[in-house]
């Protein structure tokens, strides 16, 4: 018998970014942040324009139940997890797997956490010269240019920023303008170089 045809076919890894699945994910510092774990034992939640695929959110003791869409309920367990001087934090337990996670995904009418779905991030499948120019991107979302500034001009400091934070920002963005490696300088030189701005 050939060895091939004895070969599991591996499941396809391409299920899409994360990036495009994280708007309707299920996030626990989301719904902290809605207070749904300040309410009693019993609560009952209608999330139906945050979630589309959910019709209700029912809040138990330890864990929440999710009442899909399509019929079918799920038991989201949910643990708090020591962090160091942080304190503990709150985290959803997969279904699958049991891992602690902020983030579940629904894919396939379940809900699972990023490696159970074989999700990737977008930066997984770029060349080195497309993860710069992805930095460059969202380190100018941060500074609050959504594409208005013109190519090679500094953003205005965003309202609130500290003088600080913009100038570490900034010093950071230059440094990725410039091409890293026409000095001679390695990635590691790079990172731990001092963005002191007088």
């Amino acid at each position: 018998m050939d060895a091939r045809a004895t070969r599991r076919a591996r499941p396809t890894r391409c299920r899409g970014t994360v990036e495009d699945h994280q708007k309707v994910a299920l996030d626990v510092r989301e719904l902290i942040r809605q207070g749904v774990f300040t309410h009693t034992t019993g609560s009952t939640f209608q999330l139906n324009l945050r979630y589309p695929w959910m019709r209700a959110l029912w809040l138990d003791w330890n864990s929440l139940t999710l009442h899909l869409a399509t019929g079918r309920a799920i038991v989201v367990p949910f643990r708090w997890t020591e962090c160091g001087a942080i304190g503990a934090r709150l985290r959803l337990l997969c279904p699958r797997c049991s891992r602690r996670v902020c983030l579940l995904y629904h894919l396939d009418d379940r809900l699972i956490c990023r490696p159970c779905g074989r999700l990737w991030y977008r930066a997984q499948r770029m060349s080195s010269g497309g993860r710069q120019m992805l930095a460059i991107e969202k380190l100018c979302r941060k500074l609050g240019d959504h594409g208005q500034v013109p190519d090679g001009r500094v953003p205005p400091k965003p309202p609130g920023m500290r003088r600080k934070t913009y100038a570490r920002h900034l010093a950071v963005l230059e440094a990725c303008r410039a091409d890293p490696y026409s000095s001679g300088e390695s990635r590691h030189a790079l990172r731990l170089r001092d963005f002191t701005v007088i």
